[in-house]
């Protein structure tokens, strides 16, 4: 996954292959929480995960992001700053 490091990729491993297929993730832009210590899933290391939201009935989908995000971007919560979020996950695009 192209997260905006500089050409730098990074391996992402989720669970959600009975929730979200390939197609519905190729191409586009996702939000991911990157300050996760690194973990294997699968025998394979991930470091990020992959935010999803879950609908009423249960589903879950990829948050939608404005159209003009670009990789690397911050997302940012009225009312907090980068600083309040020391001891917890930066959310990036």
């Amino acid at each position: 996954v192209d997260l905006g490091e500089g050409g730098e990729l990074r391996v992402v491993v989720s669970g959600l292959v009975e929730h979200v297929s390939i197609e519905e993730l190729q191409d586009r832009l996702c939000v991911f929480i990157c300050n996760l210590k690194p973990a294997t899933l699968c025998k394979v290391l991930s470091s990020a995960m992959l935010l999803v939201a879950k609908s009423d009935d249960g589903s879950l989908e990829p948050l939608i992001v404005p159209n003009d995000a670009q990789p690397g971007d911050i997302i940012t919560i009225d009312g907090l700053t980068r600083n309040n979020f020391h001891n917890s996950s930066l959310f990036f695009i």
